[in-house]
């Protein structure tokens, strides 16, 4: 069988097609939400940024609470996954700063974290962490999920 088609004609078909599933995807995904991830970690950090931004989210990645501040004072976010074991403060001690300072109070926080003692868990919820994850038991895909979650309403 002979079929004679404008490659031009095709190309255009083609880029109609993409167009439209990308306009179904943006429509599915809803508003762009901001996430901060404070992890030191440089591997880890990567692949969860990685999944965060195919789900939609844009990513602020940073690896100390000293440019986790730079970042906070800077932008709006809609979430926080934190650390807690961090180079140069304790990220329950941003944690802490998070929920006594008027603009940051709100923001869910999930830590992120291999610490898995039940006393560092009670703490993090003490001082008003929204979820406790711990890293080693927890796939960046269901971190993705439980961050979704957080806007779901």
């Amino acid at each position: 069988i002979k079929v004679n088609f404008d490659p031009d004609e095709v190309l255009e078909k083609v880029r109609k097609v993409l167009s439209k599933e990308d306009s179904k995807k943006e429509k599915m995904k809803g508003p762009r939400r901001h996430v901060l991830l404070v992890e030191d970690d440089d591997i880890m950090a990567r692949m969860l940024a990685r999944k965060l931004e195919k789900a939609n989210y844009t990513v602020y990645s940073v690896g100390s609470v000293a440019e986790a501040h730079g970042i906070l004072e800077k932008n709006v976010l809609d979430a926080v996954l934190l650390d807690i074991l961090l180079p140069d403060v304790s990220g329950f001690a941003l944690l802490e700063e998070m929920k006594a300072h008027k603009q940051w109070r709100d923001i869910p926080v999930i830590i992120i974290s291999n610490l898995n003692q039940h006393s560092e868990i009670e703490k993090g919820r003490r001082l008003g962490a929204t979820d406790y994850v711990v890293k080693a038991e927890t796939s960046p895909g269901d971190l993705v999920k439980k961050v979704n979650a957080l806007f779901k309403n």
